[in-house]
């Protein structure tokens, strides 16, 4: 695993995606679609973008 980036590198790179948030250790983003296959469908291109780049995100899904 590669090391963590220190507080200061966090909070600059954390300016650079709005939207995303820090909570704990972890980085997150809600995402809200309108149906749930069109969420699902979004989750499908992350995975497929994820497998690429060997980062696999821990990805929760709900229905509404």
């Amino acid at each position: 695993m590669p090391d963590l980036l220190d507080t200061t590198s966090l909070e600059t790179a954390m300016k650079k995606i709005p939207g995303w948030e820090l909570q704990d250790k972890e980085i997150n983003r809600t995402f809200e679609f309108p149906a749930y296959l069109d969420g699902i469908s979004f989750v499908d291109q992350i995975a497929k973008l994820a497998e690429d780049a060997d980062h696999h995100p821990d990805i929760d899904i709900r229905w509404r």
